[in-house]
């Protein structure tokens, strides 16, 4: 039985809380271009196809799976939140600005180019994120927090794949790609939020929520 002194539902940290909306936002506008996406390198880029989308999709993947585990390693051997969270901003700011470059691509050479920068941002911040994350995480909260993060991630993103095809038909590719971005963005900036939280944590101060 539930102790009825208990809240309803845990407290969350505020780092924990910033982590959670920024990838809300970050993950959350990627899921306007997963319908489109394919549709736009068949229809936009000259020698673009569904192969051409396939290879695309398949280079993120690669490069992003190539590069996590040296940054992890990387990550558990500094143990400095400092350094985690600037790989993180960084990491995050390279992924915001593929969507805009993807505006301006011609042949599939520069779809591919943007897909490895696309890896190298997503293996910088995935990575760093989690391990901010998992440090900073309530303890005896921690299945709650996670089914917070999924939960919120999944559902935005979800919303914003079933909009993302009307919108391209109604106002095109390029509008797409710029409100993924400019989103983006908004969710690497708010990491900041919590930089002097995150000094205080490398100092050994204690924590204010």
């Amino acid at each position: 039985m539930a102790n009825p002194e208990s809240p309803a539902l845990p407290k969350i940290n505020k780092i924990i809380k910033i982590l959670i909306f920024s990838d809300v936002l970050i993950l959350g506008s990627f899921g306007f271009l997963n319908p489109i996406f394919a549709i736009f390198i068949n229809d936009n880029i000259i020698g673009g196809s569904l192969e051409v989308a396939g290879i695309a999709a398949a280079i993120y993947l690669l490069v992003k799976a190539s590069l996590q585990i040296p940054i992890g390693r990387y990550v558990d051997k500094d143990r400095k939140d400092k350094n985690d969270f600037w790989f993180l901003v960084v990491g995050s700011l390279l992924i915001a600005i593929v969507p805009i470059l993807y505006s301006f691509s011609t042949f599939p050479w520069h779809i591919y180019l943007l897909q490895v920068v696309y890896g190298i941002g997503a293996a910088m911040s995935f990575t760093t994120w989690f391990a901010l994350f998992t440090r900073h995480i309530d303890k005896f909260h921690e299945a709650y927090e996670w089914a917070v993060y999924d939960t919120a991630t999944g559902i935005t993103a979800g919303i914003c794949a079933a909009i993302g095809g009307l919108l391209a038909e109604r106002l095109g590719f390029n509008f797409i790609f710029y409100l993924t971005s400019i989103i983006t963005l908004s969710g690497s900036f708010l990491l900041l939020a919590i930089y002097n939280r995150v000094l205080l944590w490398d100092s050994g101060r204690k924590e204010q929520n």
